[in-house]
């Protein structure tokens, strides 16, 4: 007689479910404000992909490079995306309690680089310099002053999305 598959249970499904679509609107969090510069008179807001990838103005006839690439703050983000993706492993596969370990590694991991995103920012080399526009060598200070950088509600979802998916994860360990 041939051994029957034991069929996951539906809360394990639905944990793994709620990982993914919480990863995936964690990396949706890309798109949104992540870093809040404070300036006195105004606020300038970076998005995640601005801080990730970099961040260039036109002034005039200029091209000004602001951010530069950071991997520290593209990081969160593949690390999300990566947890969703062992999570589908997850539910799909035998191992499941090593992919859900390695899931939940890879949202609380997320999680905190989430939080922690002001400390990655890079500007760039020559953003201070020759720049004829203030406003913009206003921002360049006071991210390098680092006191008025605050996070926004792009990274604030981000961590707790990728929280939520964290316990999804470590929650689908004990229930098979």
């Amino acid at each position: 007689m041939a051994k029957k598959r034991k069929k996951s249970s539906t809360l394990g499904l639905a944990l793994s479910a709620g990982a993914v679509l919480f990863a995936i609107v964690a990396v949706c969090m890309l798109f949104v404000n992540a870093v809040t510069v404070d300036l006195k008179l105004t606020d300038v807001n970076f998005t995640g992909a601005q801080l990730a990838f970099g961040y260039k103005e036109t002034i005039g006839s200029k091209d000004i490079e602001i951010l530069s690439f950071s991997f520290m703050n593209l990081l969160p983000y593949l690390l999300a995306l990566g947890g969703g993706v062992v999570a589908v492993l997850a539910a799909l596969g035998k191992k499941s309690f090593l992919l859900n370990v390695i899931a939940t590694a890879c949202f609380v991991a997320a999680a905190i680089f989430f939080f922690t995103a002001t400390a990655y920012i890079t500007v760039a080399k020559t953003a201070g310099e020759g720049v004829l526009n203030q406003t913009w060598k206003s921002v360049v200070d006071a991210i390098k002053d680092s006191e008025n950088v605050k996070l926004a509600i792009g990274s604030i979802l981000g961590g707790v999305f990728s929280s939520v998916a964290a316990a999804c994860s470590a929650l689908k360990i004990f229930v098979k």
